[in-house]
């Protein structure tokens, strides 16, 4: 009787099965022994790198972007950061990655206008001359169809090397207030198309919110919201979080602080909100630019007397680092920027300072290390460039194949 009623209380005491007390992203500790192995499989089968289509930045991140990079691309309004990052995302998806541009400022015809205008100007010699305005904002209203222009024909050949990445990049107009956890769904989305590497621009970052989570919820997520700092902090960790645990490379603009916004400042104090940022980025690229390199030499000569921090550069190592296309002719009505690109933070290396040149009206950047690249033109003197279409449109695409003939001054005399 007693071994009875013993037996009914311990039935009682007893949980009716074991709870599962394993955290749901439960901790794995991994050894030195663990981390070798892992090590040892990285040096057999290298994870392959992605270039940027810009050499200075290849350089900077030993061969270009890997699933888990996360990039920070600061500066003033206007200066070129959405332009920069839309060339390099463009360059990945040459590379057969997926591309999610999710943008909160701009619409998606906006940047399939500036792919275009970048990809019609990088197709031309150094030296050609265009009639007409090659510019995406000439291309966004369709000012760049008029018969005695060359540009209608330039920017359907553009279209034509879009095509064959179109599938496999997408745009995305976000609302403000919208969360990683957004993101999160647009990369698993990209993934179920195609499987393999994806990069995500994020633009800009401090117009993203925090995401709800089972320790953040209710009025504690409503109080990190409300704060930049804390905001921008919290984006960054989840963006993070997203590079790492699903191997997406981050692309990111970061709107400057007001001090930035008046003077030379450096990208280490001037990403707006959170430092926090900073501490989760892979590399953190500063712009600044002018309109010569004169001019920027001796602005970034005044913030660095103003604030130690800022990078200085050589009026001569500006003006070397300009590639041949940028002091083209069709590069002069386009908006030409000499860019100093201020490198604060690199895991990957040395931080090294750098400089483009840059052709906004063309959404387009370029190296003078990467100018051995560029097509040269058939003629000696400055080249015009003529473009036509040949031939029936293709009746699947619409489009049409595009002959690029060049003339010399000569021949035009």
């Amino acid at each position: 009787m007693a071994d009875s009623i013993l037996d009914n209380e311990t039935e009682l005491l007893a949980p009716a099965t074991t709870p599962d007390v394993t955290p749901k992203d439960a901790l794995v500790l991994m050894s030195i022994a663990d981390a070798f192995v892992a090590l040892q499989k990285e040096w057999e089968n290298p994870t392959p790198a992605m270039s940027t289509g810009l050499s200075p930045i290849d350089k900077q991140m030993r061969g270009g972007l890997r699933p888990g990079d996360f990039v920070a691309v600061v500066g003033s309004a206007g200066g070129g950061k959405s332009a920069l990052i839309a060339q390099i995302a463009l360059e990945t998806a040459k590379a057969g990655a997926s591309v999610i541009y999710a943008s909160v400022e701009m619409p998606s015809t906006e940047i399939v206008a500036r792919w275009l205008a970048r990809e019609a100007f990088d197709e031309l010699p150094a030296d050609a001359s265009v009639r007409g305005d090659l510019g995406y904002a000439s291309i966004l209203y369709g000012e760049h169809t008029r018969e005695d222009s060359d540009v209608l024909a330039l920017v359907e050949g553009a279209r034509q090397r879009l095509a064959v990445v179109a599938d496999r990049v997408f745009i995305q107009q976000v609302s403000p207030g919208s969360t990683v956890a957004d993101l999160r769904e647009l990369v698993s989305a990209a993934r179920s198309r195609r499987p393999g590497p994806v990069v995500l621009c994020v633009d800009p970052m401090q117009r993203f919110y925090a995401s709800e989570t089972e320790g953040r919820k209710g009025r504690a997520l409503e109080a990190v919201n409300a704060s930049e700092t804390e905001r921008v902090g919290a984006v960054a960790q989840e963006l993070k979080e997203l590079a790492d645990k699903h191997e997406v490379i981050i692309l990111a603009t970061s709107d400057t602080t007001k001090a930035a916004a008046g003077g030379a400042t450096s990208s280490a104090l001037s990403l707006r909100g959170s430092y926090v940022f900073n501490h989760m980025c892979t590399l953190v690229l500063g712009l600044h630019s002018k309109d010569t390199a004169d001019q920027l030499a001796a602005w970034l000569a005044l913030g660095a007397a103003n604030n130690g921090d800022v990078p200085t550069f050589d009026v001569n190592a500006l003006d070397d680092a300009l590639p041949a296309k940028w002091r083209g002719p069709a590069a002069m009505n386009l908006g030409q920027r000499v860019v100093a690109v201020e490198c604060s933070k690199n895991r990957r290396g040395r931080p090294t300072n750098f400089a483009l040149g840059g052709v906004l009206g063309a959404a387009w950047f370029g190296s003078a290390e990467d100018s051995a690249l560029e097509r040269p033109a058939p003629s000696k003197g400055k080249g015009k460039a003529r473009a036509r279409a040949v031939g029936p449109a293709d009746p699947r695409t619409g489009l049409h194949k595009i002959c690029l003939l060049y003339t010399s001054d000569a021949a035009d005399e």
